[in-house]
């Protein structure tokens, strides 16, 4: 097994001869998957009680975060914060100008396996695009808030929207509803391949994954068949 990567141009710097590595084939294991590969390594107990408990687990460690607190594992240091600028020592907490943050690092048993991780570079596979960042104008995050109504700055490759099929657009997908809102084509506001600017939607609170729908190659012709790009972070819209 390695992770397996291939390069692709840096579309962050000005240099032609920058590139930057592209992961590829990277499986990700639901609950279900992690408890039958802890059930190889030889338990009494069930699959169903396996995932009982990291499901009770899961709830008490975000009980704990909601509370204020952190948690220290082997597996993650997790934190909460408070992110914006103060206006002198008397200001209070603004919504509207500060909001609360999660600082995720990894643990010592997860810092042991990074070392040991083998790569492999492979050829480029197919002209997928591929987001590399988003920007919430309003909050100037990155790769963390969404603000209704205020624009998202997408950056990447091969990311501009184009096409006949009906698919093709821009969607925000709820991770606990799976309800997926398509961005307005006149919310559009600048559509280029290695950047999108769009107005977000009208979203409920709630957890929230960007996916990308297109039929653009780069190479001057539609795709025949419309491609699928989803970003893996998760974005955030506050109650």
């Amino acid at each position: 097994m390695a992770l397996k990567f291939f390069l692709t141009e840096n579309q962050l710097t000005d240099r032609p001869d920058d590139f930057m590595a592209q992961t590829t084939q990277v499986r990700f294991y639901t609950i279900e998957e992690i408890a039958e590969r802890m059930l190889k390594r030889g338990t009494l107990l069930t699959k169903a009680d396996i995932i009982a408990v990291l499901e009770v687990y899961h709830t008490e460690v975000a009980d704990i975060v909601e509370g204020g607190d952190g948690a220290n594992t082997p597996i993650y240091h997790i934190a909460p914060g408070v992110a914006g600028v103060f206006e002198g020592m008397n200001d209070g907490f603004d919504p509207s100008r500060h909001h609360v943050r999660l600082n995720l690092n990894a643990g010592v048993l997860l810092r042991e396996a990074q070392k040991k991780i083998r790569v492999e570079k492979v050829a480029p596979t197919d002209p997928q695009a591929h987001i590399t960042q988003v920007l919430d104008m309003r909050s100037r995050t990155v790769n963390d808030l969404l603000t209704p109504g205020f624009n998202l700055k997408i950056s990447g490759q091969k990311l501009k929207i184009a096409g006949d099929d009906e698919s093709v657009g821009i969607y925000f997908v709820n991770q606990n509803t799976h309800e997926r809102t398509k961005v307005e084509d006149l919310d559009v506001v600048t559509n280029n391949p290695s950047e999108l600017m769009v107005v977000i939607p009208q979203l409920a609170a709630g957890s929230y994954k960007l996916e990308l729908i297109t039929q653009f190659s780069g190479g001057g012709k539609l795709l025949k068949e419309p491609r699928i790009t989803t970003y893996h972070k998760i974005l955030i819209v506050q109650s």
